[in-house]
């Protein structure tokens, strides 16, 4: 959607100037060029508005709205994701890599594994 922005903008620049009979046989000028520059920016806005994430992914940004709620156990996660196991664990794994998440062990109450936890990175900072 936001690739090739300088030809994109020089093609939409000639067609304004094809357009303007006053400069048609002068070439492209500042004009054009401006307002060529203007739609390719209101084009990568419109981009970023409809596909930016705060994660990088949408797998990403649901998992950070969950655990906005508090600190959530592993297997808690695919009670509210129609996801796989490994694919959450994946994506978690990836978010902690970017700083955004932490991931906890709590030791358990009695004999047995420690459970794994995880908690967004700025609340774990506060504790």
């Amino acid at each position: 959607m936001t690739a090739r922005g300088a030809a994109f903008v020089f093609r939409l620049a000639f067609v304004y100037c094809l357009l303007d009979e006053k400069q048609f046989r002068t070439g492209i000028g500042p004009d054009h060029l401006h307002a060529a520059k203007a739609v390719w920016q209101y084009r990568l806005d419109s981009a970023y508005s409809l596909f930016q994430t705060v994660s990088g992914t949408p797998l990403g940004d649901r998992l950070l709205a969950l655990l906005a709620n508090g600190p959530m156990k592993r297997n808690q996660f695919t009670d509210h994701l129609a996801k796989p196991s490994g694919v959450i664990v994946g994506e978690l794994n990836r978010l902690e890599a970017a700083g955004l998440v932490r991931k906890t062990f709590l030791k358990p109450v009695g004999a047995g594994r420690p459970a794994e936890t995880w908690e967004i990175a700025s609340a774990a900072a506060n504790n």
